[in-house]
């Protein structure tokens, strides 16, 4: 209780690991386009097709991350990235 209101700030783990791991696949696979544009797209199809895991607290933050750490959650995150690049490398917007 004594934690000023201000403090608090709620975020979308996926978002930070998506964006992580968009940038790892991009750095890997040299024939997906790379351009801010392209990842972004990337970032925004990925996060569309996963389940948010939105937190407010470091212990919310640290369970979260646990758990986005398992093979199974990052099976999915390179499931849907993969499909992503395939959606982009069709129509790309730039």
């Amino acid at each position: 209780m004594g934690e000023k209101i201000s403090s608090w700030v709620m975020e979308n783990r996926n978002e930070v690991i998506v964006k992580e791991a968009v940038d790892a696949f991009l750095d890997e696979n040299r024939s997906a386009c790379s351009c801010e544009r392209c990842r972004l797209d990337l970032v925004a199809l990925v996060l569309n097709s996963l389940k948010p895991k939105y937190v407010v607290t470091e212990l919310g933050r640290i369970l979260t991350n646990l758990n986005l750490a398992g093979n199974q959650s990052k099976a999915d995150i390179l499931g849907a990235i993969i499909s992503a690049n395939e959606i982009v490398k069709k129509k790309p917007r730039h």
